[in-house]
């Protein structure tokens, strides 16, 4: 015979660990796109130094510019 539908439901404890579990995975993903954004933030200045050495020009770094990206 079939068990009642209330002891098909997940116990309180199994859906309170479930929650901090998902909980958890959210803090470290947090962390690792900090981590991420940090690293890129870098490269980022590393990137307009390179883009303002060509020359002093506007027109130059321009042009450097339009170069990279026709190159992507």
């Amino acid at each position: 015979m079939a068990r009642a539908a209330s002891e098909n439901s997940p116990s309180d404890g199994h859906v309170l660990e479930a929650v901090q579990n998902i909980e958890e995975s959210y803090r470290k993903l947090d962390t690792e796109r900090a981590v991420y954004m940090n690293k890129c933030k870098s490269v980022r200045a590393e990137m307009k130094d390179h883009y303002s050495a060509p020359a002093t020009s506007a027109s130059a770094k321009s042009c450097s510019a339009k170069i990279i990206k026709e190159r992507q």
